[in-house]
């Protein structure tokens, strides 16, 4: 019998899903499988966190999935570029602070982390069942929310400052 994978996704992966979805009459939910490296699935045990992450226009998320009760919660990030210092840049600085200060986002917040690093951030509370279409579906929502935000900074990003890792 082989053991639960956590770092790799194989190709029987999707057959594995599929037939199980096939055979089961409730709704698959991420946060309660884990899948064996031989496609198989299997109960999954804990009560740690789902980490994922997806891209968007070139732009990294990180996702974390947390079950609370009968309700998810997602949190989102994504690093949209470095803050620079005034020494730097005065007025790239100012025209970032004031693209960062027009904003509106209905969900998440902007805020400048480790290495002057901007980050986009936002939290999702929705109802279980967990599923992959269900995950997708709130993560695509967030994107599509805060795009103009990120592009209003993007805009206002001096060139030449790269996006550095925390």
């Amino acid at each position: 019998m082989s053991r639960p994978s956590h770092n790799r996704h194989l190709p029987s992966t999707d057959l594995a899903v599929k037939s199980l979805a096939v055979a089961m009459d409730q709704p698959i939910e991420v946060d309660r499988v884990q899948i064996g490296d031989g496609g198989q699935l299997w109960p999954r045990t804990g009560t740690e966190p789902i980490h994922f992450t997806f891209a968007d226009r070139g732009r990294t998320f990180l996702g974390r999935l947390v079950r609370v009760g009968e309700r998810a919660r997602l949190h989102l990030a994504a690093a949209l570029g470095q803050m620079p210092y005034t020494v730097e840049s005065r007025d790239g600085r100012k025209r970032l602070l004031q693209a960062m200060r027009g904003s509106r986002l209905q969900m998440g917040r902007l805020s400048i982390g480790p290495h002057q690093t901007i980050c986009l951030e936002g939290e999702l509370i929705f109802d279980a069942p967990v599923t992959p279409d269900r995950l997708i579906a709130a993560a695509t929502v967030f994107v599509a929310q805060t795009r103009a935000t990120v592009d209003r900074v993007a805009e206002a990003m001096p060139a030449g400052k790269p996006v550095r890792a925390a």
